[in-house]
């Protein structure tokens, strides 16, 4: 069972910021450069989230522990098939329906207050511009590269990273 409800024990989440860049402009006769770069670390506590992707729980059964409950008793499955806050719920196993008491586990993919999530990156932003007989002309490079986004979803377990994995951003993005 996937268990998707609302919870009610959320708590705020609180963060840290640090930033600390440069900016570098240069007029030319007839073009202009500026170039900005920034670093970025941002240390969340408490944070907001889904403790992962749902469809790779069981893939890492130890990293994902704290939301896979094994052999649950049947009034907890229970509850969550008649939690009338749920607008779908559906047999995702592709076999027989299976009813409350049947399952094998429950995967807890509830918003949570994830122990810790750290990310780090540099933006970099480089524009130039030009003076033609046809008018101005200006081109543009906007890139941001995270060096981590660690998660945590417990104090007591493991942190990973998940950046460039599935469902989560990737390293390099430029524009």
């Amino acid at each position: 069972i996937l268990d998707i409800r609302s919870n009610p024990n959320l708590q705020p989440e609180t963060s840290t910021s640090w930033t600390a860049g440069f900016d570098y402009a240069h007029d030319f006769d007839a073009s202009d450069l500026d170039l900005s770069v920034s670093w970025f670390k941002i240390d969340y506590k408490d944070r907001i989230g889904r403790p992962g992707n749902s469809f790779f729980y069981l893939t890492d059964p130890a990293l994902f522990a704290p939301v896979i409950l094994t052999d649950p008793d049947p009034s907890v499955a229970a509850a969550i098939v008649a939690d009338p806050s749920i607008a779908f719920f559906g047999n995702f196993s592709g076999g027989a329906w299976v009813m409350p008491g049947d399952e094998e586990f429950i995967l807890d993919d509830r918003l949570v207050n994830l122990a810790s999530v750290d990310t780090s990156g540099l933006d970099v932003d480089l524009a130039y511009g030009v003076d033609t007989n046809f008018g101005d002309l200006s081109f543009g490079l906007n890139s941001t590269y995270l060096f981590k986004q660690e998660k945590a979803i417990t104090p007591s377990s493991p942190v990973f990273d998940v950046v460039s994995t599935v469902f989560n951003p990737i390293d390099w993005r430029i524009r």
